[in-house]
């Protein structure tokens, strides 16, 4: 009879120490999805940026075309 108690204590604590794996295991994996989701929208802000700076240079550059074209006209 205490052989089948001190299994059972054994069973208990093998399961508990199973259970804090899990739960760690769990843990790792939500945050590796979330390092996942942060690096996606990383990559994403990054093309957002690449694409505005192409869009600013070409504003830019026809910026100063029409400021040359005023000077132009000005000094006339």
């Amino acid at each position: 009879m205490a052989e089948s108690a001190d299994r059972l204590k054994q069973s208990r604590a093998a399961l508990g120490e199973l259970s804090r794996a899990l739960e760690r295991l769990e843990g790792t994996l939500a945050k590796r999805k979330g390092e996942k989701a942060l690096a996606a929208e990383l990559a994403a802000a990054r093309s957002d940026y690449e694409r505005l700076a192409g869009a600013a240079r070409a504003v830019e550059s026809r910026l100063d075309g029409v400021a040359l074209r005023l000077k132009s006209v000005l000094q006339g």
